[in-house]
């Protein structure tokens, strides 16, 4: 540790870093910006080890974001380490592109100039270290700081969320009922069938949500299905088959379209991914509807218990109640906004089941047609709907 503090210079980048912190002139990606290069500067002083160069800028950046942020309902929700620890490597990499920054000091190491001496021995060593350097680490650093100014994607703070949820509806004045009940199982069996079966998940990538979907695609009786060699085939078939949904077409729990509706603010894709570009943002989208899912609700949850000073026994059938007044449907071509706006103003005990189920299938923007009607028989049938 010596060589880190050595002329005080670890001292000096570490004020800086705060006075770039306290500037709100600055926007967070631009105080990024300036903690990376202030950080690669620090490389060329070749007392500092690099490795810890690395830890302390990734060290500072997750205290940034984690502990010194404004949104203090990020800090109250985010509790478990494993959570924080998640938020920061999917904002870091996929918003803030981290990544670009670790591979540059990873140039400076001298681990790799000793492999480009080998690799290129007739090429001056100076040029190395200066021309070859300087354009590689030049390009690196371009293409790190236009690639956060091109990230699309904006959310809304934690703060801004609970606040938006707040105003639909307090866990407070939820009154849960047997007609409310049979209204949210309705909604539930229409949008995420397993949901109340899951005890402790929000999205498909999740130990609960994979057990009971492998239970209801399992095929029973047939003894040569059990062999080895075809249950090796059959699970290949359905990891395709559960990929091409999860990418193209949906599958989107209802905690993960609820954190999809409440905390994008830009740049949401929707649809099938018609190039690599959009199927990265896709995949994008997804990992944070999954990861984000589980850890915002699971926040809330530990959240009103202590507000509360009590359990929170319907908390999964008052976040179904908040689906209703959160996302929109579309119903004989008109867009309600939210889709509790259907139904005029009426509490959603009074809602009519057969009204209720048409509002549903309007849920993915697509017309009420003959074969969607069929394949939600046993939905109609248990409900007694009328259409």
């Amino acid at each position: 540790m010596e060589g880190l503090f050595g002329d005080n210079l670890f001292f000096i980048y570490l004020f800086f870093i705060i006075a770039i912190l306290n500037y709100k002139i600055f926007s967070t990606k631009q105080k990024y910006i300036l903690i990376y290069i202030c950080s690669f500067g620090l490389t060329y002083n070749e007392k500092i080890s690099k490795r810890l160069i690395l830890a302390v800028m990734c060290m500072i950046l997750f205290l940034c974001q984690e502990y010194f942020t404004k949104d203090e309902k990020r800090i109250l929700f985010l509790r478990k380490f494993r959570y924080k620890l998640l938020d920061w490597l999917y904002m870091s990499f996929l918003q803030y592109r981290l990544a670009g920054v670790l591979l540059a000091v990873f140039l400076r190491t001298n681990w790799l100039r000793s492999r480009l001496y080998r690799l290129l021995p007739l090429v001056d060593g100076k040029w190395i270290n200066g021309g070859l350097e300087v354009l590689a680490i030049g390009t690196l650093f371009w293409l790190c700081i236009h690639g956060m100014f091109k990230v699309k994607e904006k959310f809304y703070s934690f703060s801004h969320m609970y606040e938006r949820i707040m105003r639909i509806c307090p866990y407070a004045r939820f009154t849960y009922s047997d007609a409310l009940a049979r209204r949210l199982e309705l909604i539930v069996d229409m949008e995420d069938h397993s949901y109340f079966l899951r005890k402790h998940s929000y999205s498909f990538l999740s130990r609960e949500y994979i057990h009971i979907w492998r239970q209801e695609h399992q095929t029973g009786g047939n003894a040569a299905a059990k062999r080895k060699r075809h249950r090796i085939r059959r699970m290949i078939h359905t990891f395709v088959r559960l990929v091409k949904k999860v990418l193209f077409r949906g599958h989107s729990t209802i905690g993960m379209q609820l954190i999809r509706i409440l905390s994008y603010k830009e740049g949401l894709i929707l649809g099938r991914p018609k190039n690599l570009r959009e199927a990265y943002r896709t995949l994008k989208r997804k990992a944070f509807e999954c990861f984000y899912a589980k850890m915002f609700f699971d926040g809330l949850e530990c959240y009103l218990k202590e507000q509360l000073c009590n359990e929170v026994r319907h908390y999964r059938s008052y976040l179904v109640y908040l689906y209703a007044y959160i996302a929109q449907a579309k119903v004989d071509g008109r867009t309600y906004v939210p889709m509790a706006a259907y139904f005029a103003g009426q509490p959603m005990e009074n809602w009519d089941i057969s009204e209720l189920f048409i509002a549903c299938m309007g849920l993915n923007s697509l017309a009420v047609t003959e074969q969607r009607l069929e394949c939600k028989s046993d939905v109609m049938d248990k409900f007694g709907v009328e259409v």
